[in-house]
Formats: structure tokens, sequence, C-alpha cells
């Protein structure tokens, strides 16, 4: 590249230039006609524009110039998308929002003034000394120049002190080192020592803009009933230097479902942080979510308007890649949702309640409990297997007197053909009606008088009849389990030669491949647990004589409990699900149970289980009983010399699945949010 001239090297020059090229780009129309396949077709381009102009975030002199010129070529990539797409209104969002982001963060443009505020940087550290020195030179050159820096090593066996010594003899670098406690422990370590009526965070593989803090108390002070404040977020790859940019401008009261604000951008005023508490060290991860979503409970935050942190994804041994995340998750979700269902009144309208058998109905009920729902069942008929309720029951003749009775918001009922069945009864009274599908008696035409009739239907991804795909009341959901009571187990309490399956006792169940199975794995031992069916109770005893035909080695158990089948699971290595082919295949709920206590899931390789197990297992085949049990055995025998540490990855392999899909509070917290958007409920 030419040596610049004077006039277009210089400050004012080259302000001129890069406003004029903002200017251009702010310029692009964001009031268009979505178009939102072909922008995810697109999506690599469209980073790739969004990416350039951040490159440009810190050049200077001549490498400003090239920066500019690149600016021209994306403007002029960005008219040729615009034409050819319509120009997407995502495309110029994200095109306006980084050009904002570099309009701020250029120096000399828009800098906040000096103010006397004292804010104490906490800086936690364990293992860093690449990338530490980093991180403290970026609060060196802060343009805020009153702020405490506390540095607390969590335990590091490397010379961690030696590179803090070396960055700076500055009195307001502080250095502690604390026995290996997490970073949650270091965190509130520092905050005992912190003075500063601000508090801001630092991880020790990120960095800030010299901006950051000036832009933070800036915010604070232009928003006094703020107790804290954000900014936005460039991710960037060390390795291949690629940037990606994460956006600040979310609803906070989407904050519950999944963390979009890091520590890092984060500055909170000490009382408000006083208020709130400090980090929760029972959490080996996700404190800063946890953070805030306290913080958010309290006031609304200030925005700083800018991109003043960096955060890198690429370095080894970080706590995102070494500790589980999906149990932790669903957990601070459960402590933050609130009770969202609060003065929503349900009647589950079913065949028969409480059955052992039918668990799914259970869970769902549990689950909107815990959501502060109040709830209450009517039901046709009694049980084969009676068990204490956990809520009241109706067995009144008609559900037309029930819904009198309990002057329901909503009447749920699980199976198609009853959801017919009752409509009637719910039309009459004009209350919403929502059915959840099944796999035994799944039959498009009844999804179809169902939704004519006005009901919600929820069914299983695999089983969306495409006539019915877009309609807006037919939902696609997943099977759910009690959170409660399915929890991950302790590696140790595992049992790798421990088989289970769990099943109502039914002859289409295919339960003679388990059966089989056992027989060609003698070093494991096989438990089927058995319930008894409503109106076909004698096939459970017919299942059991089977067994003996076979000469099976499994071991029968009848009519276990919840809490002890809960219990089964959390001891065995592997559950075999098994299933026939005279009816579709749902989500049995046993094989969420079962991944959600870290079981390795085998299941028959048939429509919909593949995509439902995911990574926490495996399918068999075959064509008959017998090659289905050997191939499920091959599987089975395969695991005898996986290493203790196999097994534990395994496991949390298998919880972490069941906990981002399965977890019946969450579940039913998107149930409830979706029948909110349809229906006239409180």
């Amino acid at each position: 590249m030419a040596e610049p001239s004077p006039s277009a090297a210089g400050p004012s020059g080259r302000i001129g230039r890069t406003r004029s090229a903002l200017a251009r780009l702010l310029r692009l129309p964001v009031e268009l006609e979505p178009r939102f396949e072909a922008l995810e077709q697109r999506s690599d381009r469209n980073h790739h524009v969004v990416d350039r102009i951040l490159e440009v975030q810190h050049d200077h002199g001549g490498r400003l110039l090239d920066g500019l010129e690149r600016l021209e070529r994306i403007e002029h990539a960005l008219a040729a998308e615009r034409a050819e797409l319509g120009a997407t209104s995502a495309v110029a969002a994200d095109a306006g929002h980084a050009a904002a982001a570099l309009a701020l963060q250029l120096a000399g443009v828009d800098a906040p003034a000096p103010t006397d505020v004292l804010v104490s940087v906490v800086l936690p550290t364990r293992q860093r000394v690449a990338v530490l020195g980093d991180a403290i030179a970026s609060v060196l050159a802060q343009t805020h120049q009153r702020w405490e820096l506390l540095v607390v090593d969590d335990g590091s066996t490397d010379h961690t002190a030696e590179v803090v010594a070396r960055c700076s003899g500055d009195p307001r670098v502080t250095y502690d080192r604390i026995d290996h406690a997490g970073v949650s422990a270091a965190r509130n370590h520092a905050l005992g020592r912190a003075s500063g009526d601000v508090v801001a965070f630092l991880d020790s593989d990120n960095t800030w803009h010299p901006t950051h803090l000036a832009r933070a108390v800036a915010a604070l002070d232009a928003a006094p009933a703020a107790g804290w404040a954000y900014s936005g977020q460039v991710l960037v790859d060390g390795a291949t230097g690629e940037l990606a940019l994460r956006r600040d401008q979310q609803g906070l009261d989407t904050l519950v479902d999944a963390n979009f604000i890091d520590l890092n951008t984060v500055a909170v005023r000490r009382a408000e942080l006083d208020a709130v508490g400090g980090f929760d060290e029972s959490l080996p991860r996700l404190g800063d979510w946890d953070l805030a979503l306290r913080l958010v409970a309290r006031s609304a935050p200030a925005r700083t308007g800018a991109v003043t942190s960096r955060y890198r994804t690429d370095l080894p041994d970080r706590i995102e890649a070494t500790v589980p995340v999906q149990v932790l998750a669903h957990g601070i979700r459960a402590r933050h949702r609130g009770r969202p269902a609060e003065g929503l009144k349900v009647l589950f309208a079913e065949w028969h309640y409480p059955q052992i058998t039918e668990t799914y109905i259970e869970v769902a009920v549990r689950g909107l409990q815990a959501l502060g729902a109040d709830v209450e069942v009517w039901c046709q008929d009694g049980v084969a297997v009676p068990y204490e309720p956990v809520v009241p029951v109706h067995r009144g003749p008609t559900l037309g007197e029930a819904i009198e009775s309990v002057r329901p918001d909503l009447v749920v009922t699980h199976w198609l053909h009853k959801g017919v069945e009752l409509l009637p009864a719910t039309q009459a009274a004009g209350v919403p009606h929502v059915v959840c599908t099944h796999g035994f008696e799944y039959e498009p035409q009844l999804v179809a008088e169902l939704l004519e009739g006005s009901a919600v239907v929820h069914t299983f991804p695999h089983l969306v009849d495409p006539e019915w795909a877009d309609h807006p009341r037919l939902l696609v959901t997943r099977t759910m389990f009690d959170d409660e009571l399915s929890r991950p187990a302790h590696p140790a309490d595992k049992d790798p030669r421990l088989v289970v399956r769990t099943s109502a006792g039914l002859l289409t169940k295919d339960l003679d491949t388990f059966l089989l199975a056992a027989n060609f794995c003698p070093e494991h031992r096989f438990v089927l647990v058995l319930g008894h069916a409503k109106l076909v109770e004698e096939r459970t005893e017919l299942i059991v004589e089977r067994a003996s035909e076979l000469g099976s080695r499994a071991e029968i158990q009848l009519d276990v409990g919840h809490a002890e089948i809960a219990e089964l699971l959390g001891r065995a290595g592997t559950y075999l699900h098994t299933h026939g082919t005279d009816h579709p295949v749902s989500m049995p709920m046993s094989i969420a149970e079962a991944m959600a206590t870290g079981c390795r899931v085998l299941g028959r390789d048939l429509p919909g289980v593949g995509g439902y197990i995911g990574p926490a297992g495996s399918l068999y085949g075959g064509e008959t009983p017998d090659e289905r049990a050997k191939s499920a055995a091959e599987l089975v025998n395969g695991s005898l010399d996986w290493s203790a540490a196999r097994w534990a990855e395994v496991a949390q392999r298998s919880s972490e699945h069941a906990f981002e899909h399965h977890a019946n509070r969450d579940v039913t917290d998107r149930m409830l949010r979706q029948w909110r958007t349809l229906l006239p409920l409180p």
C-alpha cells in the first residue's frame, strides 16, 4: 500500500473519512421484509462482513486507512447483497450495530470525561500465565485512572505471582493467593478487600478496550436508578483471529432462559452488589449468570452502547470446556424462574389417574405445580395399581360436571383419541383444551379433528404430519422426566454391569429382545421392571411366563414405585429400551429418566429414537428378537473393558442431554409460554 499523504493520514482526515464511511453504512434500510431462510444460507458471508468491520477497531495510522478502504468494500458488498436478498433487516442490524460500536471505540470520538469514582476491578486467575499479562495491561491502559486491581490467584502452580510482579509495580495492583477453591471463591475473596464505589469484573483470559471503565462509569452516572451496567462484547478466537459479536440488546425477560450478559462486561454499584450478595461458591460455573439474574430482579441495568470487552474462546482448560453446564443451568433456571403459572387453574382430564405405568401424566402435573399452577385431575375410571395422588382427584360421572365444579382456565388431556372424546365437553364449557399425543394411538386424522375443533395439540418431532406442520396450534414438544426425582448419579454409585428396562406389562414392547439379550451377556445383571397396565393386567403375568420359557437370566420386578425406579436407574450403567413395530414409538419417558441419572441408553433403530437419544447412547437393529438381542448384547458387552473415566464421560454426556431437553420444569415452562400466546389464559 502506498504511503498515505499527510492530509489523508492526519487525525482530522482519518476521523472525517471514518464518519463518512460510517454514515453510509448507517443509512442501510432497516424496515425491510425479513428473509431469514436466505439470510441463514448466507450467514457465513454476513458474519464475514461484520468481522471485517470489527477488524479496524484498533487500527491506527496507515492501518486505519487500510481499514477504511475495507469499509468501502464492505459497503459495496452489502449493497450487492441487499439487491439480491432484499437487504434483510438482520443484515442491516448487524452492520449498524458493528458500525456504531466502531464509532464509539475509535480513539478521540465521544470519549467520556474522567471522573473521581473509584472502581474496584476483580480479576481471578488460575494457571493463566500466558495471557494474564494481557488482561492486566488492559486495566493499566484504562482512560479512567481511578481504579484498584485485585488479582486473586486461585491456587495456581505456575508463575502467576511473577507475572503480576513483572506487569506492574503500580501500587493500585494487589495480588493475593488462596487455596484452590473455585472462581466464585476467588471473586468473593477479592470483594472482601474491594473499597471502590463501583465493582467491575475481568477474567484473566480476557481484555478490555481502554475506554471500558470510563464508559461503564459514565453509563451509571447517566442512569442514577440503575444499579449496574454492561456493554457489548467481541468474541475472539486467538488461534484463528476470527471475531464474532455478542449482542447486548436482548430482552431481560429472556435472561432466565440463557445468559447473554458476560461478567467481563458488567460494572456494579457496590451498594447494589452488597444487596444481592456475592457469588454462589457451590456453583463451579455459571456464577456470573446467577449474579446477573439477581441483579435483574432488583433493577434494570444501564447499557454503555459500546463494545469494550474482548472474550477469548480458544484457550485450553477453560471452565466452559471442563465443567458440565446443562444440569447447573437447569438448577439456575429453577432457582430464578419464579412461579410463572401462579393464578392458573388447570384440570387434567384423563382416562385413569394415578397410574403407575402412565408416569408422564404425573410428571406433567408435577411440572405445572412447580411453576405455581393450581392443578386438579378428573378421570373416568379407577387404576390398576393404586397409590396416593399428589393432587385432588375427581371421579364424577362427567367432565362437564368437573369443569363446573373446578372452573379451570385450561383442560389438559393425554392421548389423541381421549382428547377427541372429551372435546365436546370442553367446547360446551368454553374452556381451552390442550391434548398431548402418545405413540400407540397416533393417527393424523385424530390430530385433524382436534385442530378443527380449536384444541391445541402437542406432538413429538418425528410424528408431525406434513399436512399440519405449519398449523399454529400444532406444537412440537418433548417428553419430560421429573427433574426433582431423577438426578445425575455420582459415577462411583454406578454399576457398569447393571442393565435395566422399565415397562408397562404389554406385549407390544418387544420385551423378548431384552429377555434374550440377558442370556448373551453373562457378565451383566439384567433387571426388567414391569407395571400392571389398565384392563390388560394379565399380560404382565404372560411376560413373566415368557421369561421362564426363554430361560432368561433377567430378573423381573413388579409394580415398583417411581422413587424406587429412580434409585434403580441411578445405579444402572445401561438402559436397554425395546419397542415393537405395531405402532410408532413416541418419546418414552423411561429413556428420559434413564438419561437424567446418567445411564448409557441403547435403543432400537426406529424412526425418532436416534434423535431422542442423541449423544446419550447407541442404536441396535435386527429383524427378529434373537437378532435384535444379539445386536444389543454386542453393544452391552463392548463396554466390558471401558475405564471408569470413560463411563463417567458417558454418564455426564447422557445427563447433560437429558437436562438440556427433557427436564419437566423447563418443558412445562415452554409449553406454558406457548399456551399463553394461543389461548386466553391469566
